[in-house]
């Protein structure tokens, strides 16, 4: 599934793909470095198709004009009762915290706001420490830790009570560096964007 209106946080969008992009991010997801972050076996893109084509959601992340990642949502399953939350940069010469947590923004408030999701979850290896910086700078605290396939992977869920307070946190950084548009903005849909999968 795609999304409906784009979003933006500061200097990143994330939005809806078009048929390229979607192309881009299933080669993208084939890579073993990318597929083992998802807790994914490889190659990965097959997974993802079938999840999109179930009600998954992908969004491309955009900093300036540039395309540097996607966010994917995966959705409820008998094992995880929460939507989650997926991300991915690529290419290291893109990769920076403010973009992560920019387009982490982004994407949950979509999902809370347009979406009407209830809980949203959130997976890192244990060993990936850039990831998990990006969470803790959030707020967010981890609700336990489980083993995918032999890998250790940090849990965490963030609920309407818990984006509020990470939501009051950024109006009070906006209310001291004012954002165009401000917190938020809804970004209209390209027509070239997918409608996801068939």
């Amino acid at each position: 599934m795609n999304m409906r209106v784009g979003v933006q946080r500061r200097k990143v969008r994330v939005m809806p793909t078009t048929p390229a992009d979607l192309d881009w991010l299933l080669e993208c997801c084939d890579r073993p470095e990318l597929a083992a972050a998802f807790g994914l076996e490889p190659p990965a893109s097959a997974h993802v198709r079938r999840t999109l084509t179930r009600g998954g959601i992908a969004g491309m992340i955009f900093r300036a004009e540039a395309r540097v990642g996607f966010v994917l949502v995966f959705p409820p399953t008998d094992q995880l009762t929460f939507w989650e939350l997926a991300y991915a940069i690529p290419d290291t010469a893109h990769r920076d915290g403010v973009t992560a947590i920019h387009a982490a923004d982004a994407m949950i408030h979509y999902l809370f706001e347009v979406a009407a999701v209830e809980t949203v979850g959130w997976r890192t290896r244990e060993d990936n420490e850039a990831s998990e910086a990006v969470i803790r700078l959030a707020g967010y605290a981890p609700f336990g830790r489980w083993e995918v396939d032999g890998v250790p992977f940090v849990f965490y869920a963030i609920d309407a009570a818990v984006w509020s307070a990470r939501k009051a946190r950024l109006e009070a950084q906006e209310h001291a560096q004012p954002t165009p548009g401000g917190l938020f903005r809804w970004v209209p849909v390209p027509e070239a964007a997918s409608p996801g999968p068939q």
